[in-house]
């Protein structure tokens, strides 16, 4: 009779929560594309079948345990502790569905392998910079929906008591449910499955908005039977190429008769437009002295690639290799191997991304400091205090390394409140709260002032440097990371395009004895290697261990590449394009605009007049790689 009850209460339980996921991917995710015919249909086909995948493991989870409960408790079927089950599976996916449509509406991704990485990562989720409020907001959200679902329960227990028509009427025939989701799933998967073959954008993109949907794809098929697939155009990377060849040959180091020290600064989430008199007074004025890069791109719209790129020079997809390998860059083999001293200095957890096993990996790691308690502000403080005496300690003539990052202009943008340049505000950057079409101006003020508080830090450094005459035989590298968007092109933060207030960040090269020069040239944080080894003995060409130039050489940069987690950003003088990596995913026709960011619809003009280029970048992904 339990296992009846149960039944009874659970069943509509299930129906009431399958029409609330239906509603949340409605309202919830730009779902409904109705561009034509055929991507109306798969859109409503794709909304009712989503909603029963995604609850489905809640479903699974609560059979297993109600066969478990009557295998251990025959004739009682354990009423209580599967509907508990159930309260708790249902409560889980619910959250899940939410978090991930407010990651999409922010950033335009779903919850992926890269979401994963940074919850699973030490660091990973401290990198979100929320505040105490935002993380508030979220455990009341979380209390919510479980009261709420178990006041469904409980509702439901009682109208079961008492024999309800209502609970009657929400006991739908399995079987006519059954029926109409493999209609539906069906219908989904053979439209998007068609429309693969035959590159249709509208069903695509429509797929691409909901949550959690892993497509069904003919393509093997419709080659066998004969029928034309139309190509999708797109880089692949070789999976197969997995033992690093890197650097192609070995360094040829000649003594260098007066080392440099090497001081190499970033802040995080830094775009190219803060670099102004007005913002960052300071390092304006040790541009004004140095080179200046004015067209200047990252290698990637977040921190993983972009500081990548900078040290490897290479594209970012190389990242996961050097990662699994634990392969330090070059360049601090070089120095490792002329007795520099070194210390690391960030705010930012060295563990997330892991550059204690990329970057920084052969370094001990009492050598790598980080501050990673208190807002970002405070901890740039410290971490500034702590470069400040390492560089005090340096007087002995021995050349250093020194690698300092800023994290104070990162969401949710801290800075010293006695600092603040611009005025008014958002006092408070709750991610749940905001309301970015009426807030941003405030957050980008927010924004400012943190960029601004990071260059007081760092114009302490620099005076530091010119009183104590390391100035004289110190090479300064100061950029940032990427940059961060304010709905320039209607989205916020990084990591989701690459836009130009993505990607393109400032670039100070203060060498000594090196006259001051402004180059507008397209630079990237690709040539950085190519351009600091050579200071330091190494006589290979570039090639021999980058993808980047010299960037006080002759050879001009014809286009660059940026990545993120999982897609290439090819930028040149006219065109930009966002390209997926994973071989068979669709380019979709808003895939590539203009260099400055508008939109451009001749996706196959791109792709035509960019053939040898697309050709030697697909070379370029594997050229470091070696197969076992």
């Amino acid at each position: 009779m339990r296992s009846k009850s149960n039944q009874g209460i659970l069943r509509p339980f299930f129906v009431i929560n399958y029409l609330v996921v239906v509603l949340m991917i409605l309202f919830r995710f730009p779902v409904v594309q109705l561009a034509d015919a055929r991507t109306t249909i798969f859109t409503l086909c794709a909304l009712f079948s989503q909603a029963f995948l995604c609850l489905l493991p809640a479903l699974l989870l609560v059979g297993m345990a109600a066969g478990l409960f009557r295998l251990l408790r025959p004739g009682i079927g354990g009423r209580w502790p599967v509907q508990l089950v159930a309260l708790c599976v249902t409560a889980l996916t619910l959250i899940l569905l939410y978090a991930d449509s407010f990651i999409y509406q922010l950033y335009q991704f779903h919850l992926n392998g890269f979401v994963w990485n940074l919850l699973m990562t030490p660091g990973g989720v401290e990198s979100l910079g929320g505040s105490r409020d935002t993380y508030l907001s979220i455990l009341l959200i979380v209390l919510a929906v479980l009261a709420g679902e178990a006041l469904l329960l409980l509702v439901l227990r009682q109208l079961a008591r008492r024999g309800s028509r209502m609970i009657v009427g929400l006991r739908v025939p399995v079987r006519a449910m059954l029926i109409f989701l493999v209609l539906m799933t069906a219908g989904d998967r053979l439209i998007y499955g068609i429309s693969q073959i035959q590159a249709h954008p509208p069903v695509l993109q429509s797929a691409n908005h909901l949550p959690f949907y892993m497509p069904m794809t003919f393509r093997k098929l419709a080659k066998k039977l004969g029928v034309e697939v139309k190509r999708t155009e797109g880089f692949t990377f070789d999976e197969g190429a997995r033992q690093l060849n890197y650097p192609l040959r070995p360094l040829d180091v000649s003594p260098v008769d007066k080392p440099l020290n090497l001081l190499m600064i970033v802040v995080e989430s830094l775009r190219a437009d803060m670099l102004s008199a007005e913002i960052m007074p300071n390092s304006a004025r040790l541009a004004d002295k140095s080179y200046r890069f004015t067209q200047h791109y990252s290698g990637g719209n977040a921190t993983r690639m972009g500081i990548f790129s900078m040290f490897y020079g290479l594209y970012g997809p190389y990242w996961f290799k050097f990662l699994d390998q634990q392969r330090s860059p070059v360049l601090i083999d070089t120095l490792q191997q002329q007795d520099y001293r070194f210390g690391v200095f960030t705010s930012q957890k060295i563990t997330y991304p892991e550059f204690d096993k990329t970057v920084f990996a052969n370094l001990p790691l009492e050598l790598l400091q980080q501050n990673v308690k208190g807002p970002g502000y405070q901890r740039d403080r410290t971490t500034v205090d702590q470069l400040k005496q390492f560089l005090q300690e340096q007087q002995n003539g021995t050349p250093f390394f020194a690698y300092l990052f800023l994290e104070a202009p990162h969401a949710p943008y801290t800075f010293a409140e006695e600092t603040a340049l611009r005025k008014p505000y958002l006092e408070d950057l709750n991610y749940l709260k905001m309301r970015l079409d009426k807030d941003v101006d405030l957050i980008l003020n927010r924004y400012i002032n943190a960029s601004h508080y990071s260059d007081r830090l760092l114009g302490e450094v620099y005076r530091q440097l010119e009183q104590s005459g390391q100035l004289e035989n110190t090479l300064i590298l100061m950029t940032g990371d990427h940059g961060e968007e304010f709905l320039d092109t209607g989205r916020w933060g990084h990591n989701n395009a690459f836009t130009d207030a993505q990607t393109m960040v400032p670039l100070i090269l203060s060498v000594p004895g090196h006259a001051p020069r402004r180059v507008e040239r397209l630079t990237s944080h690709l040539d950085i290697p190519a351009t600091l080894l050579p200071f330091f003995g190494v006589n290979n060409p570039p090639g021999d261990y980058s993808l980047g130039y010299n960037m006080l050489g002759d050879e001009v940069r014809q286009y660059t590449m940026a990545a993120d987690w999982s897609r290439l950003g090819y930028i040149d003088a006219e065109f930009k394009a966002n390209i997926p990596l994973k071989a068979g995913s669709h380019v979709f026709d808003d895939a590539v605009t203009t260099r400055d960011d508008q939109p451009y619809p001749d996706t196959q003009h791109f792709f035509q007049s960019r053939q040898s280029t697309i050709l030697s970048v697909m070379r370029n992904l594997s050229v470091f790689s070696s197969k076992n």
